[in-house]
């Protein structure tokens, strides 16, 4: 499903892609295939369900206060968006919480945060940074490194390349005039959309038989604003010796 949501929401949220792989795919068509031949109705209740539940019911009986004692010690690649750290620290603290018959109090009754927590919570942050830092969902991952590789382009150009649905890249594009929420443009720094006119030109020889010319909307990065691909090349989260 595209997502259309405000740039306020975004900015509160850790964000998550959908497993779509083909290997994926055929694990959910045989589970449904087992789950009709069995007389199931997609809502089996084995003891891992059994498990969970019994584990956020223990959660639900506490409201913890979490201190994580190496903290100074963690840093980030980039630290221009100042929601993304303590995001990070919540998950943190989300993993002690999970594990807090096995963590320990201190004086204040604040439980104390293991730097198993922290890797853990890395872990799961970076395995969807790209998601996290740029709010990127995949179509519009694949939408601006199209058009960054290819500097300008047209819907057309980027819906034959990517195979994203005209349509789907136009909204992804500039947004949707019934939504609040704009496009990459507005989430963007550095994408730019100019509407250019392709003149063609039939000629017999080197006689000019006539031209004719097509508006279209051409789209670029100015790769000197947008430089959120280079994060991904090292690790985004890391701790600093002691």
């Amino acid at each position: 499903m595209e997502s259309f949501v405000s740039d306020q929401l975004l900015n509160h949220q850790l964000t998550f892609d959908a497993d779509s792989s083909p290997e994926q795919k055929k694990r959910i068509f045989d589970a449904q295939k087992h789950e009709a031949a069995n007389g199931g109705n997609g809502q089996e209740i084995n003891i891992e369900v059994l498990i969970c539940r019994r584990m956020y019911d223990e959660l639900k009986q506490n409201l913890f206060k979490v201190r994580i004692p190496f903290v100074d010690r963690i840093d980030l690649q980039d630290t221009s968006n100042s929601r993304i750290f303590p995001m990070f620290l919540d998950m943190v603290r989300g993993f002690a919480a999970f594990k807090w018959k096995q963590r320990t109090f201190d004086g204040d009754s604040s439980l104390i945060a293991e730097l198993e927590d922290f890797e853990r919570a890395k872990r799961l942050f970076e395995a969807q940074k790209e998601n996290t830092v740029t709010k990127m969902n995949e179509n519009e991952r694949q939408i601006i490194q199209y058009i960054s590789s290819k500097g300008k382009c047209t819907i057309n150009d980027i819906s034959s390349y990517t195979g994203i649905g005209y349509q789907s890249v136009r909204r992804a594009l500039v947004g949707r005039k019934d939504r609040e929420a704009g496009g990459l443009l507005d989430k963007i720094k550095g994408l730019r959309m100019e509407e250019e006119t392709d003149t063609k030109y039939e000629r017999n020889g080197d006689t000019l038989i006539s031209s004719s010319g097509k508006k279209a909307l051409k789209f670029s990065v100015d790769k000197s604003k947008f430089d959120y691909w280079s994060l991904f090349d090292k690790e985004f989260i890391f701790l600093k010796d002691a």
